[in-house]
Formats: structure tokens, sequence, C-alpha cells
């Protein structure tokens, strides 16, 4: 089942609805609506299963990349660098900018663009913004 054919909750509680009157139209038995009942709920222990396939698999998926990241040397780096920003932080000395550089100076090998440092930089400034909200 493609990701395009999960229905959203909404859509959801408007098909159930719209099953809902077209079961009170069709005056059934009780027998009947039993059969049918029974019929949807087939049908939809079938999708929940997609669904929770499909949830499960990108799961892996997010977890191997997380994994394959977690290895790089980069992600060393930008975790050494975010630990000497949190330091910086609870006493910021000089410019943002001031920090930038002398992260470029120390990393020269590892890091060569400025403007990556600076999202980063950016990332965990959001990072903690979200947080102490």
């Amino acid at each position: 089942m493609m990701k395009d054919e999960y229905l959203e909750e909404n859509e959801w509680i408007e098909q159930f609805q719209k099953v809902r009157q077209e079961l009170k139209e069709e005056m059934l038995t009780e027998d009947q609506l039993l059969d049918r009942l029974a019929w949807y709920k087939v049908e939809m222990s079938e999708v929940l299963k997609d669904a929770v396939k499909h949830v499960k698999d990108k799961a892996r998926r997010i977890a191997g990349a997380q994994a394959r990241w977690g290895k790089s040397p980069i992600s060393r780096i930008k975790n050494q660098i975010k630990s000497e920003w949190l330091i910086w932080q609870k006493n910021p000395t000089g410019r943002q900018a001031g920090f930038i550089g002398d992260m470029l100076e120390k990393y020269r090998e590892e890091v060569k663009d400025q403007k990556t440092v600076e999202r980063w930089c950016r990332e965990w400034k959001k990072e903690i913004a979200s947080i102490q909200d």
C-alpha cells in the first residue's frame, strides 16, 4: 500500500459515517448487518496491518540512517563543536562569528565551510529555544 493510500483521521471518520448511513438506508437484518460489519472488520484489519508495517519499516530506515550518520567523522566533529558551543553559550565571549572562526581554525582539516558551522549554531539555538518553551 502506497503512502498516498493511507487516509487521514478525518477521512476515516467521513468514510465511517458514510458506511453507517449506507447501512441504515439498506435496512439490513441483524444477521446481514453483522456479516457486513465482519467484512469491514477484516478489511480494516488488513489496512491496519499495512499501516503498522509501513510505520515499522520507516522506523527501521530512520534508525539505520541515524546509525550511519552517528558513525560518520563529520558527526563526531559536529558533536565536539556542539559541546564547545554549549560551554561558550554559558559565558559568550565576543560575537558568534569569533566562536565560528575559532572552530574553523581548530577543525580546519574536517570543516572547510564557515556556513556549515553557522547552520549548526542556528540549529542548536533553535533546539535550545524549543526546549525552553
